[in-house]
């Protein structure tokens, strides 16, 4: 992009053809532009933003899509920033900067997710700030994991001994971070654990037509499984391919149930995930919500 020369036109800018591909990620016919021509504007606007906060929060790619719906919140003004927390299941290093979940015991510090959010979140509140956005930065454990029978077992844990470890880690994390504006378990603060169970079944039942409807839909599914797999041999070394599509499915659903809590709970919603990318997808099953990844650092 560069600035006109010309007196009369000086707040106007030539664009150099070859540049929208760096932007959006592929090179646009004219058709494309002319149709598409004030989201294109606004994704060149914004271009810098984007640049700036994946070196700041080492983000993951981010597609012009949820570019697009992201710069749509900003327009809104004020933006509620959420990032999910995991619980503090026992982890190990392994190196490169790469963590290990053994899922031996739950503790109560800050958690895995947690721990990264501390490294970077001043540098991507500082991205902001120069950016001039509005932001209020909200973190959420995932309390709903207490519901789960077997993962009370194979933490050696009993559901309310889970959620009190939970809330432990949001106080650790609350004194830590004076830049969060909230800390909190998510079910506890934002819905009920009825809704969330009626919700979750609702979306879990909504995944599996999507997959046998939608072969799109379907690939990406098992290319999801496929990346996860590692890490679901950890949890549960037991289970054949259709229990780990399955456990996908569940644990999608419960994604898909946090992004229809964060749309009608929180005003103008953004999730900054910290888990995993690939789950990014499940958010916006129902609803649409802006989703930026940072790039994954456990398998």
């Amino acid at each position: 992009m560069v600035k006109r020369k010309q007196d009369n036109k000086k707040k106007n800018f030539n664009i150099i053809y070859s540049d929208f591909a760096n932007v959006l990620g592929y090179l646009p016919s004219l058709l494309t532009l002319l149709i598409f021509d004030k989201e294109i504007k606004d994704l060149i606007k914004y271009e810098n933003l984007f640049k700036d906060l994946q070196i700041s929060g080492d983000f993951d790619h981010i597609s012009s899509v949820q570019k697009i719906s992201f710069i749509r919140r900003l327009q809104k003004g004020k933006v509620s920033i959420i990032t999910p927390l995991c619980p503090d299941y026992e982890h190990v290093h392994i190196g490169m900067g790469l963590y290990k979940y053994t899922f031996n015991k739950l503790n109560d510090g800050l958690g895995l997710i947690g721990k990264r959010l501390v490294k970077i979140i001043k540098d991507i509140h500082k991205v902001l700030n120069n950016h001039k956005i509005l932001f209020v930065h909200h973190g959420y454990y995932g309390d709903f994991e207490a519901y789960s029978e077997v993962i009370c077992k194979r933490v050696g844990s009993l559901e309310n001994e889970f959620i009190k470890k939970l809330i432990i880690s949001s106080g650790k994390m609350k004194k830590k971070l004076n830049e969060m504006s909230k800390v909190d378990l998510l079910v506890k603060s934002l819905s009920s654990k009825r809704n969330w169970l009626e919700n979750c079944k609702k979306n879990e039942k909504k995944i599996h037509n999507l997959i046998v409807k939608n072969k799109f839909f379907k690939k990406k599914i098992y290319e999801i499984l496929s990346s996860r797999m590692q890490l679901y041999k950890s949890w549960y070394p037991d289970l054949n391919e259709n229990q780990y599509l399955d456990l996908l499915v569940s644990q999608g659903a419960e994604y898909t149930t946090m992004g229809d809590i964060f749309f009608k709970k929180i005003k103008n919603p953004v999730v900054f995930g910290l888990d995993h990318p690939k789950m990014a997808i499940f958010y916006n099953i129902n609803v649409d919500i802006p989703v930026l990844y940072g790039k994954p650092k456990y398998v």
